[in-house]
């Protein structure tokens, strides 16, 4: 891996977020703690004068629809804010309904859906359009919820909360989908989905890097053994190293039936062995 370029450090605050527009063209930064966000040219690496001036709120979490022309902002006051890319002005009123600090915020595939979700405890859905929210929120849990990632393909999201605890939701009934998995003995701050567009497209890199990193941290890689037959028939996603899709030119492809049975597979296997080691004493040595 190559050192490309770097963002000078003209402020004493850290960069808490950053996102790159879909053009590959610019790069967004927003400070921790701070009302400061700032757009950076990365062909040149030259801020941006002028952008997202008269922000105000401080800001916890961003992120682009997929089209890149709209940034939500999700901020410390428990509000959302859309802000026209191409204009720099803020679209309409803010979004009200949380009552503390929004942890992540995520478009849908379709940019159609904004999730929030925050130390409130809670999960709302909102049209990005209208910029209302669709039904109440989601039932208070019991822990707080530190990260969001929407399916690329069939519209659920996955969130991550600080008791350890990974749930699958469903956006139509509001409840959790399936099994919650908590096994994890500490927070999960990030909850992702692997997909890409085609069988080439770079899902099993993904996999494979992902790796060394949690190699370093102790954990313990759970990939697929070849006694699962799909991973001999799929035709699309699926993959030795992990489950994953692929979602087609366009993004909205299903998942296919091997590529169901294999995630199935995965989640089986992953309770399989953390449930053995909960419940198992084992001797480590350094």
């Amino acid at each position: 891996m190559e050192l490309l370029e770097f963002i000078p450090r003209p402020f004493v605050l850290p960069y808490s977020n950053l996102v790159i527009t879909p053009d590959g063209q610019y790069l967004i930064a927003a400070q921790q703690s701070s009302t400061n966000i700032s757009l950076w040219d990365i062909n040149t690496w030259e801020r941006i004068l002028g952008a997202f001036e008269g922000y105000e709120d401080v800001v916890r979490s961003m992120d682009l629809s997929p089209n890149g022309e709209i940034l939500v902002l999700g901020n410390y006051d428990g509000s959302l804010i859309l802000w026209d890319l191409e204009n720099m002005q803020p679209i309409g009123d803010r979004m009200v309904g949380h009552t503390d600090v929004i942890n992540k915020v995520a478009f849908s595939p379709d940019g159609k859906t904004i999730v929030s979700v925050g130390t409130d405890q809670t999960i709302r859905l909102w049209d990005a359009v209208t910029r209302q929210a669709l039904g109440e929120p989601f039932a208070i849990l019991t822990e707080n919820i530190m990260d969001v990632a929407f399916h690329p393909a069939n519209g659920t999201f996955a969130t991550a909360g600080d008791e350890g605890s990974v749930t699958l939701w469903s956006p139509t009934t509001h409840t959790p989908i399936e099994q919650v998995l908590s096994w994890h003995n500490d927070a999960v701050w990030d909850a992702a989905f692997t997909s890409t567009g085609s069988m080439h497209g770079g899902q099993e890199s993904t996999l494979l890097s992902m790796m060394v990193p949690l190699l370093h941290h102790g954990m313990l890689i759970c990939g697929l053994p070849y006694s699962n037959p799909e991973l001999m028939h799929t035709t699309r996603g699926g993959t030795p190293y992990g489950a994953s899709h692929v979602s087609g030119e366009d993004g909205k492809a299903p998942l296919a039936p091997a590529e169901t049975a294999l995630c199935k597979a995965l989640g089986a296997r992953v309770a399989t062995i953390a449930s053995t080691l909960a419940n198992t004493s084992v001797a480590v040595t350094s």
